[in-house]
């Protein structure tokens, strides 16, 4: 399939004119259901766009709208997955990461979980990344690790960033679930080009594009879960 052009291939899908420009209010399940979509879609494999999908959820905690218009650039992006496949490249006893150019979407879920390895055996840790897209993307490590009681600051550099962390990570996993609860709202002439975007999600048969279509119920219904 030919890499998407949302200025060419979505945004005439909608009249912008006919839905208006009122601001969408947008819950937890829509953003959900898009951006596994466009994960899948744009190359993250089975086994991680679900964990991309729940990074994307704590940014959008964060940043609201600004998290959203990060889907749109991995839609834009014509690698948004590094060629070799989704993956970075670890150094320093684990304190230093390439991301190998790849999105922050994309691997801010990878990185979250560096931190919490390093936190196992002490309640501080360093963790540097270099060659990552768009890093101000990377705020869902916050609010992710805050979850399980660990304050993260970023510093953040010119497609770089390093995480100082302390805490001690709770032994239970809190629930994410009162997230969103309200919704964040978006501009029409943002949100729908990713919508009609994450539909070309669907033209493939997969787990996420059978589960979503209603064709067969998921034969996994525990990764589709979100915690």
């Amino acid at each position: 399939m030919n890499p998407m052009n949302p200025a060419q291939d979505h945004l005439d899908m909608v009249d912008l004119e006919k839905i208006g420009d009122e601001p969408l209010l947008l819950k937890r399940r829509e953003l959900t259901l898009i951006s596994e979509r466009v994960f899948q879609h744009r190359g993250v494999p089975n086994g991680a766009w679900a964990a991309a999908r729940n990074n994307f959820l704590d940014v959008a905690v964060l940043l609201k709208a600004e998290a959203v218009a990060g889907l749109m650039e991995i839609i834009a992006s014509p690698h948004p997955v590094h060629p070799d496949g989704l993956g970075v490249d670890i150094s320093h006893d684990g304190h230093r990461i390439d991301a190998r150019h790849q999105h922050a979407l994309v691997v801010g879920a990878i990185l979250g979980n560096a931190i919490e390895s390093l936190l196992a055996h002490t309640d501080s840790a360093t963790l540097s990344v270099l060659n990552v897209a768009s890093p101000r993307f990377l705020a869902g490590i916050v609010h992710r690790l805050a979850r399980r009681g660990v304050r993260v600051q970023i510093v953040e550099g010119e497609n770089s960033a390093t995480f100082l962390a302390q805490g001690t990570i709770q032994r239970t996993r809190p629930s994410s679930h009162g997230d969103l609860v309200e919704g964040i709202t978006v501009d029409p002439s943002l949100w729908w080009p990713i919508y009609n975007a994450s539909t070309l999600a669907l033209s493939h048969v997969t787990e996420i594009s059978r589960f979503h279509t209603g064709n067969t119920p998921s034969p996994t219904p525990r990764r589709l879960a979100i915690t």
